[in-house]
């Protein structure tokens, strides 16, 4: 079976894309009769196997923006500590985006722009 990704999407071997959003947002795909989440499988395409106790985060907190430069490999105990660095609330079209304990840092065009506002406002 030769299935593909191009841009975060996961292609069947007849090219046609596969996979649906779960309810927290991660991209399902079943490849081969076994059901996974894309942005591990595209992980270990372009990577190889995540090592054990690793976990693999979304860059720009977007669940479903499975593009490789988007994927990082991270501990689970960083990827927990990373999750809670800021916050990005929409307003008006906007994120308003603030450090963990609110203070407020602009409003930016990307929710993945202000929650890395948040992450460099603490280094």
């Amino acid at each position: 079976m030769n299935y593909t990704h191009k841009d975060g999407q996961v292609y069947n071997p007849s090219g046609s894309p596969i996979g649906n959003k779960n309810r927290k947002g991660y991209v399902r795909v079943v490849i081969g009769g076994k059901d996974m989440l894309a942005h591990r499988w595209i992980w270990e395409q372009e990577k190889g196997p995540i090592p054990q106790g690793m976990t693999i985060d979304h860059i720009n907190s977007n669940r479903s923006d499975n593009r490789i430069e988007n994927l990082q490999l991270l501990t689970h105990k960083q990827n927990v500590a990373r999750a809670h660095l800021g916050c990005a609330y929409l307003v008006d079209n906007k994120y308003w985006g603030a450090t963990r304990n609110k203070k407020y840092l602009g409003l930016f065009g990307t929710k993945g722009g202000a929650l890395q506002a948040a992450r460099l406002a603490l280094l």
